[in-house]
């Protein structure tokens, strides 16, 4: 027995060495002091930040950060236009933002970004309605008094040009006696004259010339019948006397002269 046990004896410590290093290595690999594999977050990636861009929440998104020029990133995902990229956060590498790929150099021998799968667009925000506002009527006002419209001018009036005319001019008697103004001699004569216009004579004038002369005086009358009575002077000298008779419109248009004669005599009464 003793035998068998100092022949052994020389053994069991490099039994119970190995034992116990097999032992050593399984709880040092269990526990992670030796041969734990680490998981490190590589900053270097497909692409690289040609210059410093906004970093977004999704394309076209709300900016939440920055990225430094020259940065490598790693590239996850692109937009279904490829106009963006979602790539790590540098500085948060559990995140993921996004960037322009204008702004992206993609590493030689990597994939070129359409190859990326496509990553989920910004969500649709349903905004609620906005409330309709209630906009009360305007107050009444006063009425306005409408405008007076201004009647039409009346046509300028057609420009009377026509002459008024003398159809005839008469003395009666044609003699008058100037010797003494007492019977049984005439001694006044009515000069009268028929006159017609367009539209109306308004005026008549009388002068006269030859044994007794005088400036023009008013007739009397109106519309087409004109007259006048001449009385000559007590003991006029003995002649002949020109009546020259012109009518007017209210124009002022005048007719052509029209004349009668009336005899004076001053031997009546020898």
């Amino acid at each position: 027995m003793s035998l068998k046990t100092a022949a052994v004896a020389p053994w069991l410590p490099w039994i119970v060495g190995a034992v116990g290093a097999v032992l050593v290595g399984g709880v040092v690999g269990a526990s992670g002091i030796v041969g734990h594999e680490t998981t490190e977050v590589v900053e270097i990636g497909r692409v690289s930040v040609s210059t410093t861009t906004p970093a977004f929440a999704c394309p076209g998104g709300a900016e939440i950060t920055t990225i430094d020029r020259g940065a490598r990133v790693l590239a996850l995902s692109r937009s279904d236009d490829s106009r963006w990229l979602a790539v790590r956060d540098p500085r948060a590498v559990d995140s993921t933002v996004w960037v322009p790929a204008r702004l992206v150099t993609v590493d030689d021998g990597d994939n070129a970004i359409a190859d990326l799968p496509l990553g989920a667009p910004c969500p649709a925000v349903s905004l609620p309605p906005l409330p309709v506002e209630e906009v009360a009527p305007p107050a009444p006002g006063p009425t306005p008094t409408p405008t007076p419209t201004k009647p039409a001018p009346a046509p300028a009036p057609v420009a009377d040009t026509s002459k008024p005319t003398i159809s005839s001019a008469s003395a009666s008697p044609a003699s008058i006696c100037t010797y003494d103004n007492s019977a049984p001699y005439a001694w006044v004569s009515t000069v009268s004259v028929s006159t017609a216009d367009n539209v109306g004579v308004t005026g008549a004038t009388i002068s006269w010339s030859g044994a007794h002369a005088s400036g023009a005086v008013a007739m009397s009358g109106g519309g087409g019948s004109w007259s006048y009575s001449y009385n000559p002077p007590t003991n006029a000298a003995s002649g002949t006397v020109t009546f020259s008779i012109q009518t007017r419109d209210a124009a002022g248009n005048l007719s052509a002269v029209a004349t009668t004669t009336v005899s004076l005599d001053n031997q009546c009464l020898i």
